[in-house]
């Protein structure tokens, strides 16, 4: 399902009464090719990163809050717009 007002792709378990999570109405695409970043792939690299290197994340005040957006999994991002 595509969302055009939001420009992201949505599987049939994120709509929420047949829309997007935003209430933007959707659109079943068939015919268009889709090309995903696997951003997934890179939420242990990220872990490791942030944990062998505390200083990766300025200000400091935000690291919990990007640790715990990571750690809450990555998905991957569709690049076809």
């Amino acid at each position: 399902w595509y969302s055009v007002r939001d420009e992201c792709y949505y599987n049939e378990s994120e709509l929420v009464d047949g829309k997007a999570p935003t209430g933007a109405e959707v659109e079943w695409v068939t015919k268009e090719p889709s090309y995903f970043f696997k951003l997934s792939d890179f939420e242990d690299k990220l872990l490791e990163l942030y944990e062998a290197n505390p200083d990766f994340i300025a200000p400091t005040s935000r690291r919990n809050e990007v640790l715990s957006f990571v750690k809450g999994g990555l998905r991957d991002l569709s690049v076809s717009r």
